[in-house]
């Protein structure tokens, strides 16, 4: 990664998605060089599957979401968007 860049990793929680284990080493072997990790919560079904509870990897924020307006509030919550990007969603 160029000189001072940080990433944002976003990807799907599903059954037989690997987004998390990719989230989980890339921020184990790349220390600093994620800012947030934001996982969308799918449901194999209809019904919604319980929201996991937010937590973090490797001291890197972790958070779940359902809906981009959720994921847009959280942003917000960890400093990565301003409020105008939050009104804007």
């Amino acid at each position: 990664a160029p000189a001072g860049r940080r990433f944002i990793f976003v990807g799907d929680n599903g059954a037989s998605e690997k987004d998390l284990d990719a989230a989980e080493r890339i921020t184990r072997r790349h220390p600093g060089l994620v800012r947030a990790v934001f996982m969308h919560a799918v449901s194999p079904g209809a019904t919604a599957a319980p929201l996991p509870p937010d937590g973090e990897l490797h001291g890197v924020p972790l958070r779940y979401f359902r809906t981009y307006a959720s994921a847009a509030a959280k942003a917000h919550q960890l400093g990565l968007i301003g409020r105008g990007a939050l009104a804007r969603g």
